[in-house]
């Protein structure tokens, strides 16, 4: 049996995927698994959650008001979720998300400001920090 974060996160991808679809069979053939699969993780969401998202009027399936309620929400979590994964893996390979730049405050006309502001639109996502200094580190250091 899956962990249960696991479980959660296929459960989100394939309600959404149901969601967009609105279709057991089209839902099931994107998410590469059997329909008898996307329905069982429909329904273990459901109990957890303890409401019904779709109404199952064949042939069609909607969204109920709790399934609309839980289709945006849903889609934010599963992108934290990822988030969070890259974070704690980027962490254990020793990956920083912090680039610490050192500068002399005589050298601010240099490209220095230009290339902070590149990297900042480059990078959003990496924390700048800058350290000034009004003397160049010794050569003993």
């Amino acid at each position: 049996m899956a962990p249960p974060l696991a479980r959660f996160r296929r459960e989100l991808e394939s309600f959404i995927a149901l969601a967009e679809a609105l279709s057991f069979h089209r839902a099931a053939e994107r998410s590469h698994i059997t329909q008898s699969t996307l329905s069982y993780r429909i329904k273990e969401l459901e109990d957890e959650i303890g409401a019904k998202l779709f109404r199952r009027e064949p042939p069609r399936t909607s969204l109920t008001a709790a399934g609309h309620a839980l289709l945006g929400e849903a889609r934010i979590m599963l992108t934290q979720m990822e988030e969070s994964f890259a974070l704690v893996q980027r962490a254990a390979s020793g990956s920083s998300d912090v680039l610490a730049i050192g500068y002399l405050e005589s050298v601010t006309t240099t490209p220095l400001p230009d290339t902070i502001g590149s990297l900042r639109q480059q990078y959003p996502e990496i924390k700048l920090e800058l350290q000034s200094s009004t003397s160049p580190p010794s050569s003993h250091d």
